[in-house]
């Protein structure tokens, strides 16, 4: 977040600070979420933990999107997939996170975003 590459849900807005110019820049999304479901299929069908380090709401709903979608698919809460790096996520729904891949949220830090 830092850097001002966390991929967030709706625009950062423009920062000098940051140096983004663009009002609709939201971020970088490394892994594309088709990709990113391809790799966590591939690793549960291995029988491996999948982890990512995700960096902004939006990055945080992409990876939480695919464990949802994949549990659709087949059963994934044993496997406990799962994610650090949590720095920046919406006060609506971290209860997603346990019920999506079994572990609870323990946050040090409140839920927030930059305009809260």
């Amino acid at each position: 977040m830092l850097t001002g590459s966390a991929y967030m849900r709706e625009p950062w807005g423009v920062s000098k600070l940051y140096a983004i110019d663009d009002p609709e820049y939201r971020g970088v999304l490394f892994i594309a979420k088709d990709r990113l479901l391809a790799l966590v299929r591939t690793a549960t069908e291995c029988g491996l933990q999948f982890t990512a380090h995700t960096v902004g709401d939006g990055a945080v709903h992409t990876r939480l999107a695919v464990y949802e979608e994949l549990a659709e698919e087949m059963p994934i809460r044993e496997i406990r997939h799962s994610g650090c790096g949590f720095e920046i996520l919406p006060a609506r729904r971290p209860d997603r996170v346990r019920l999506s891949c079994g572990k609870h949220l323990y946050c040090t830090r409140g839920f927030g975003t930059l305009r809260s």
